[in-house]
């Protein structure tokens, strides 16, 4: 509970707005979670010609699809008490994100 008490506190001041965003970056990595030692390897990606504030994109190509999805996941966790049993089970997702996790590539 004080995990979530304290992202809505600190979410409020977002802007509520799309981010523009100026570019993009490929992320090798040994985990997924970025934690394992040595510096994952970067490559930056830079966008042309957004149209957003400072040249970075507008987001008005993000559909009502796509934000529905991040609206779904965001409340996956709007019940704490249902939630929290499902994320802290054995077997749940926190070895997808270490030991067990292959290395990979992300787009961020």
């Amino acid at each position: 509970e004080r995990l979530r008490t304290l992202c809505v506190a600190h979410s409020a001041g977002l802007p509520s707005e799309p981010v523009p965003v100026k570019g993009v970056e490929v992320v090798e990595y040994k985990w997924r979670s970025l934690e394992a030692e040595g510096a994952p390897q970067r490559a930056a990606i830079p966008l042309p010609g957004g149209g957003g504030a400072n040249g970075g994109s507008s987001g008005s190509s993000v559909g009502e699809e796509e934000r529905e999805r991040v609206r779904s996941v965001l409340s996956e966790w709007d019940d704490t008490a249902a939630y929290l049993p499902l994320a802290n089970k054995v077997g749940s997702r926190i070895s997808s994100y270490r030991h067990a996790s292959p290395a990979g590539a992300t787009l961020v």
